[in-house]
């Protein structure tokens, strides 16, 4: 129920922006995708695992990017580049011991990765029993306009030092199925299907199935 608030708020939140900036386009999208997600929705993904105890390999971004690890308190850099819902989902995150990397080209966000131990329902809408000594990384994401300029390759390599550095053995994501770019990328840095996943939701009924993993 409380994430289900949390939910709400946003959207209300983002559909003011919408109003304010008077983009009825974008608000036009979102009240027809909300509508349909909240009807149906059905996401394949694949289940991808790297280890970390062999050598990460090396690349730079095409533009001198710094990188910095969030903490709870230090929010600007997020509130000024993303929705006040999507602002609201990382606060949450941060605040529950996430990992965020940010990715700042002149002292401006232009990309950010998150990387956790625990994948709990009310935050990421899935629950995942990770073994000992494996992380999980997701919502990779770079800001359109830097995109194609190897920064979220960088931003990547950088979360994967930092998780050695703390000892983890082994890194976990899971794309969408027809995310093709995406899992070109996770490919190019040793990552291998390690299983399926299926998600539907009627409703208000949810179902996962794993196939082919131990999920």
């Amino acid at each position: 129920m409380k994430n289900t608030i949390t939910k709400l708020r946003g959207f209300t939140a983002t559909l003011a922006l919408y109003v304010r900036k008077k983009n009825f386009r974008a608000l036009g999208r979102l009240l027809s995708q909300t509508l349909r997600s909240c009807l149906y929705r059905h996401i394949e993904y694949t289940v991808l695992a790297r280890s970390l105890d062999v050598p990460l390999p090396v690349a730079e971004s095409h533009l001198p990017v710094t990188f910095h690890f969030a903490e709870p308190d230090d929010l600007t850099h997020l509130r000024a580049r993303v929705s006040p819902y999507e602002f609201a989902r990382m606060s949450k995150r941060l605040a529950n011991g996430r990992m965020c990397t940010l990715a700042l080209y002149q002292d401006r966000l232009i990309a950010y990765g998150w990387a956790t131990r625990e994948v709990k329902f009310d935050i990421d809408n899935l629950e995942l029993q990770l073994e000992p000594g494996e992380a999980y990384i997701d919502d990779l994401y770079t800001f359109p306009a830097y995109r194609r300029q190897r920064i979220q390759i960088a931003l990547h390599l950088q979360q994967l030092r930092y998780l050695q550095e703390r000892g983890f053995k082994r890194s976990v994501a899971i794309v969408t199925a027809n995310n093709t770019p995406s899992l070109k990328m996770f490919e190019k840095l040793g990552y291998r299907e390690r299983g399926r996943l299926s998600f539907r939701r009627i409703l208000l009924k949810r179902s996962y199935h794993y196939r082919n993993g131990r999920f």
